[in-house]
């Protein structure tokens, strides 16, 4: 699919090589709003984040009021969850024994922020006048560049119940049971390429016979999951100490062996944006 659409945007600008004078327009832009990982939640709340994007563009006009147009830019996307109450794992000891591992936390709270490299492929309308009306559309791929989670909580009680016996424990604690505080996890998210749907429109403000300023909204919406696997157990143990555990983050793991957290993660945008831009 990546390579369909690469192939599909060289397509278009060798298609137009010789239209209109060979007007071409290369920009800068920066804008920034609501930038956020749009996901819902098992148990817990979502807080949507601020964000914003920066890159450069290319137009190659088709006519006086249509250009098609692509570019690199760098978005960044923000999100958080708190409230989240309790989980389970299943998990063997070293005799064998399979126990669930129940964990329930109280001021649960988690920070995801997640970078991506974002290539268009627009077409933009622009009206008549010195400082025409424009409407952008189009779709862009956007490649993951780095993404993080935080998650801590200020307290965590772990107890291992064991079905075939009936029965809980909460000790030792250096076997990762019992009570525990101010837990904090910091560590890397993966995520994969993600396709958007985009519209920007505002005015082209004419500065010089070669300089314009573009101010506008503009809002980008995720058409698939930007998380591949969510079969990770939210609870993570250290093999050689226990008692110091690690969390995954609610979006790529599951409350319970077949619930994950969360569901599908858009990539969601709404904001302004300011173009710098000049024609060849």
């Amino acid at each position: 699919m990546k390579t369909i659409f690469l192939s599909f945007l060289t397509l278009c600008f060798f298609c137009t090589a010789s239209v209109y004078g060979q007007k071409n327009e290369v920009s800068f832009h920066a804008g920034g709003g609501l930038s956020t990982l749009g996901y819902s939640l098992s148990q817990g709340d979502r807080t949507q984040g601020f964000g914003g994007e920066a890159g450069v563009g290319y137009i190659r006009f088709l006519s006086r009021s249509f250009g098609v147009g692509s570019g690199v830019s760098l978005s960044l996307y923000n999100a958080s969850a708190a409230g989240i109450g309790n989980t389970i794992a299943n998990f063997a000891d070293e005799y064998g024994d399979s126990y669930e591992l129940r964990t329930s936390f109280t001021g649960y709270n988690e920070r995801q922020q997640a970078l991506f490299l974002r290539i268009p492929l627009t077409l933009q309308y622009r009206g008549g006048g010195r400082h025409p009306l424009y409407v952008q559309a189009g779709v862009g791929l956007n490649i993951p560049v780095s993404a993080r989670y935080e998650a801590s909580a200020a307290t965590l009680h772990n107890e291992a119940y064991y079905p075939t016996y009936d029965v809980a424990i909460t000790l030792p604690s250096f076997m990762g049971l019992g009570d525990f505080t101010n837990r904090r996890t910091e560590d890397k998210l993966t995520l994969q390429t993600v396709y958007t749907a985009s519209v920007e429109t505002g005015i082209r403000w004419r500065l010089a016979p070669s300089w314009a300023l573009y101010t506008a909204l503009y809002a980008d919406y995720g058409l698939n999951d930007a998380v591949k696997d969510r079969n990770r157990d939210h609870f993570r143990p250290n093999a050689t100490t226990p008692d110091d555990f690690a969390l995954n983050s609610v979006l790529v793991s599951r409350q319970a062996p077949s619930s994950p957290f969360a569901g599908s993660t858009s990539l969601i945008a709404i904001g302004l944006k300011f173009r710098i831009a000049f024609t060849l």
